[in-house]
């Protein structure tokens, strides 16, 4: 079994920010671009919003 030496003191496993890890030709970013352009409320869906 090997061993992996880590920093106890580091505040997160994942970057940040999402762009850390998506790459910028990534096809999800078409998805994202789609997502933002629709109108939800026209659409008439209803979002459930977290109070966090």
């Amino acid at each position: 079994m090997s061993y992996i030496d880590g920093d106890r003191n580091q505040l997160a496993m994942l970057p940040p920010i999402i762009d850390d890890y998506i790459g910028i030709h990534d096809p999800v970013r078409v998805y994202d671009a789609f997502i933002e352009a629709l109108d939800i409320e026209e659409l008439e869906i209803a979002l459930k919003r977290d109070k966090a």
